[in-house]
């Protein structure tokens, strides 16, 4: 799980970016007797999940989850190991070892098992009700870290209405997010105006005042 890690939604075979949910829970691991582990900043809560939608019908699809070194370790020992009725795949990723802290130097890369697993081919029917708010084509100039999933920073943006798990409404709203977005640098723009403002007030009343006590020590 890295920095970016989100939940997404493939709809009509294009892979989105949940970016907003209004209404009932989404997938709980707990529910379903999980507990996952977080281990990265990617997601606090330990896991993520790729959603699809079939025949109408919302579905997870894919299941990203820490887990416990103890749980690791029951998946190798275990090849009937299943989570959600599939069996897990143990993600690996390329670490390098530090041989000398002081230089910096660091030996060569290799693969290692890591704390996370992918569960594929779930197919668990969702009873979302609700709205939930999709995007594509991200604006990274408009990248933050603790807001990444403002919907208005992406230029294609599709709300789905669900009834219990069925898709009732879609709605693309990109052009709205568009005007959105308008108003927000508007709104940037004059906040930077009126900061500016203050502070050449301030440095203008802070020479006053400086020049006023130059003067009186002067005398």
């Amino acid at each position: 799980m890295n920095y970016h890690t989100c939940d997404s939604l493939i709809f009509e075979g294009f892979e989105y970016t949940l970016v907003k949910q209004e209404g009932s829970d989404l997938f709980s691991p707990k529910k379903h007797g999980l507990s996952p582990f977080s281990y990265t900043f990617g997601r606090s809560e330990g896991f993520y999940c790729k959603y699809e939608l079939k025949n109408n019908l919302l579905i997870l699809k894919t299941l990203f989850v820490g887990l416990k070194e103890i749980e690791i370790q029951q998946i190798k020992d275990n090849r009937d190991y299943q989570i959600l009725g599939v069996k897990p795949e143990i993600i690996r990723h390329m670490v390098q070892e530090i041989i000398d802290v002081d230089k910096l130097e660091f030996g060569p890369e290799k693969e290692v098992d890591s704390r996370e697993c992918k569960c594929e081919n779930i197919s668990l029917n969702i009873g979302f009700t609700g709205e939930l708010w999709i995007g594509t084509d991200f604006e990274d100039e408009l990248y933050l870290h603790t807001n990444f999933k403002s919907p208005w920073k992406y230029k294609k943006v599709i709300k789905l209405v669900f009834d219990n798990g069925t898709l009732k409404q879609t709605e693309d709203i990109s052009d709205k997010m568009k005007d959105y977005k308008l108003e927000v640098e508007a709104s940037s723009k004059r906040r930077r105006f009126k900061v500016t403002i203050i502070f050449i007030i301030l440095f203008i009343i802070n020479l006053i005042l400086v020049k006023k006590v130059y003067e009186k020590l002067s005398m």
